[in-house]
């Protein structure tokens, strides 16, 4: 597995500028983009490191949900091409093109245009609707076992499976409600004529490692895994998360005033959140295996 690697990056459809600053970061390392494997994780092949401009587009018309390609897509990608620009990844949703020259233009210049696409893709109702029916049965589950215990846990097995489901409810209603914010707010920024802000790729960062270590825990709380396992797992998630930390800290080293203070905020949640659980998990190792 010396030639391929694996990421996970929840880019979401208007973080498309974020995305092609990744590709670029990844591309100087000498990694390039070979397909997507399953729910924002993709592969990534080895070569040699180079200077590219990416351009990572979405497929006007095309949706997460669709199995195949539409009709369109061969139609955008030769309009692409023509324009300069060299095709690396063709996916359903996402189509990434990159090219050497400074001076090309982007492929979506019209905000506009761009917005519209965005809309009809991440605002589909069908989608809007999975996410929230799935947060109810998540919140419905986790208040029927509540319940049927009497309103007390009777174990902590029952107060940790609760617990992975609200963070799951939360996950799914949270993801949801801050792309139909960003969506609201990019509507009246375009009436305004105002430029459409969008997440920094260390946000996104953030963000996705969150994601993966809730997934990790809730694999953790289903296997019943020794807690010295667990202890270690904790350790290691923790040593990740601060050094995804303190990478945002570098990355926006430059910003001031308000945005550094939530800067240092964000780290001083994440840090002080999972060095907690972190002291808890090994002070009640040593209450096991110290008797």
């Amino acid at each position: 597995m010396g030639g391929r690697t694996y990421r996970y990056y929840n880019f979401r459809e208007y973080e498309g500028g974020a995305f092609s600053r990744y590709l670029e970061e990844m591309a100087g390392k000498g990694w390039y983009i070979d397909g997507y494997v399953f729910d924002s994780v993709w592969r990534f092949r080895k070569g040699k490191p180079s200077k590219r401009r990416y351009n990572a587009v979405l497929m006007p018309g095309s949706s997460s949900v669709d199995i195949d390609e539409s009709g369109d897509t061969k139609m955008f990608r030769d309009f692409c091409t023509e324009a300069g620009w060299i095709l690396e990844y063709g996916g359903i949703v996402w189509q990434i093109f990159y090219t050497e020259d400074e001076s090309l233009l982007p492929i979506e210049t019209d905000p506009g245009s761009k917005l519209e696409i965005i809309g009809d893709i991440m605002m589909q109702p069908a989608l809007i609707a999975i996410d929230f029916i799935a947060a109810i049965l998540l919140i419905a589950l986790a208040a029927a076992v509540w319940f049927a215990s009497g309103m007390t846990f009777k174990s902590a097995d029952q107060g940790v499976a609760c617990a992975m489901l609200l963070l799951w409810s939360c996950i799914f209603i949270g993801g949801r409600i801050s792309m139909i914010c960003w969506y609201n707010k990019a509507v009246h920024a375009a009436e305004s004529g105002a430029s459409l802000n969008s997440s920094t790729l260390g946000q996104i960062k953030i963000r996705s490692s969150l994601k993966m270590m809730a997934f990790a825990a809730t694999v953790l709380a289903a296997a019943g895994i020794l807690p010295l396992m667990k202890t270690m797992c904790w350790l290691v998630i923790f040593r990740g998360m601060c050094r995804e930390a303190f990478r945002y800290r570098k990355e926006n080293a430059g910003v001031n005033g308000a945005d550094k203070l939530r800067v240092r905020i964000i780290l001083a949640v994440i840090i002080l959140f999972f060095g907690y659980f972190l002291c808890f998990d090994m002070k009640y190792i040593f209450s096991v295996f110290m008797k």
